[in-house]
């Protein structure tokens, strides 16, 4: 029992360092060296426009490697050496167009060569023992560009307000000159996907949510998501990326690192649970002495 309860407590610690090290300030994952930054358009509950938790401020090439790694001494700080020993890495990549995905490569460090263009999902899991199972604990959007000056898309939409309850979204997207072919795909709370230049957008509910996929002729996504607060009197649209209201234009901040809103929730939970499992532990075997 008392074995059982350290290694309760041990478990609890690390999995705060775990979960506090990516939901932090600082990073513990690089591409090609270079730190990630938080995704502000991350919301798990969109099943339908599956985007990372985290971003790159950098693009690509068709065949370029691309080097991915964990930082151990900021991922796994403060927890013991033994622990730290023992931690497994798997890493996988998903195309987010046609959901076609990659065999997985283990290891702290491992690479990728992309042979098509697009924006792919690489998806970071760990263990912390051979007999565990592997769980989630970073993705992140990576694009594949086919030259080294190409334009990957940035959202812009203008907002007309027909009435207190009725919004008109017209998308004023940029793309790169060479792309032709472009999707606008709108998306209210949890109705079907749309497909659309213009979207009219009807309030539901107090807070509403408002998703836009855009996908350029190469397949590369720019995902975001608005929260729509309605009063009796208007609607007051709420960048996730720098929590401002919205007045005629909405454009994305998709390369802008900002504390996670809905992840944060997700792991604080976890923490909460692991750390009263723990609690609870060490309680019945002092009960018991």
């Amino acid at each position: 029992m008392k074995k059982f309860s350290i290694l309760l407590l041990i478990v609890a610690l690390a999995f705060i360092q775990f979960c506090s090290a990516h939901s932090g300030s600082q990073s513990w994952l690089k591409i090609n060296g270079k730190i990630t930054i938080t995704n502000p358009y991350f919301y798990s509950q969109n099943t339908d426009f599956q985007t990372g938790q985290d971003n790159i401020d950098q693009n690509f090439l068709v065949s370029e490697k691309v080097n991915f790694e964990v930082d151990l001494s900021i991922f796994a700080s403060g927890a013991p050496v033994e622990a730290r020993d023992q931690i497994e890495f798997r890493w996988s990549t998903t195309k987010i167009v046609d959901g076609k995905k990659s065999d997985y490569k283990t290891g702290s460090k491992t690479d990728f060569t992309f042979v098509s263009t697009g924006t792919y999902l690489v998806t970071t899991e760990f263990r912390n023992s051979p007999d565990a199972t592997y769980n989630i604990v970073d993705t992140i959007n990576v694009n594949i560009v086919p030259s080294k000056n190409y334009k990957t898309p940035i959202q812009k939409t203008d907002i007309q307000q027909k009435d207190k309850n009725e919004i008109l979204y017209r998308d004023r997207s940029e793309f790169d000159p060479s792309s032709k072919n472009n999707k606008i795909l709108w998306k209210e709370n949890d109705d079907q996907v749309v497909e659309a230049d213009i979207f009219n957008f009807k309030a539901e509910n107090e807070l509403d949510l408002l998703y836009q996929r855009i996908i350029d002729q190469n397949n590369i996504v720019n995902d975001t998501f608005y929260r729509i607060l309605n009063t009796q009197t208007e609607q007051k649209i709420i960048d996730p990326a720098t929590n401002t209201t919205a007045n005629s234009t909405l454009s994305s901040k998709a390369n802008v690192g900002t504390q996670k809103t809905d992840s944060d929730f997700l792991l604080v939970s976890s923490i909460i649970i692991v750390a009263a499992i723990a609690i609870a532990g060490t309680y019945l075997f002092y009960k018991r002495k």
